[in-house]
């Protein structure tokens, strides 16, 4: 396991169990730990306010000794509760209750999907595997201002 500057290695972790919940993999793309990107987690973390960072490494502390099940629950309602209800239909708590799990799985998923589709893989290989699996090709040309 590598290290971070910023994630206890419990957190590490969890975030590790966290993407392969979220990115499992198919046939064609990696899972998420196989890609080796959370070796780039602190450029993210980097600039991250610490008090976030210090609430991101609770919630995956967490996350790496929940049960699955009750990780795939928390991934469930936080999914749910995007879709939100209208503040006419809704107490005031059950109104908080939604804000905080879609923030939370906001949060979650930022980190896991900026890491994954980053580019930045393994850097014993250099080689992005989830661009390549997807046939990604990123091509820029500058525009030929003769012609216009």
């Amino acid at each position: 396991m590598m290290s971070s500057q910023y994630l206890t290695p419990r957190a590490y972790q969890g975030l590790t169990r966290l993407g392969d919940f979220l990115l499992p993999g198919t046939a064609q793309m990696p899972r998420f730990s196989e890609t080796h990107c959370i070796e780039h987690v602190d450029s993210i973390l980097s600039t991250t306010p610490k008090t976030d960072r210090d609430d991101l490494i609770r919630v995956l502390i967490l996350v790496s000794i929940l049960p699955s099940w009750v990780i795939n629950r928390l991934l469930s309602w936080s999914g749910k509760a995007s879709g939100g209800l209208a503040a006419s239909q809704a107490n005031k708590v059950t109104l908080w209750i939604t804000t905080q799990l879609r923030l939370f799985d906001l949060g979650l998923r930022g980190v896991v999907f900026s890491l994954y589709y980053s580019g930045l893989n393994d850097d014993l290989t250099h080689t992005p595997r989830v661009y390549h699996a997807m046939d990604f090709q990123l091509h820029c040309q500058p525009l030929d201002t003769d012609k216009a």
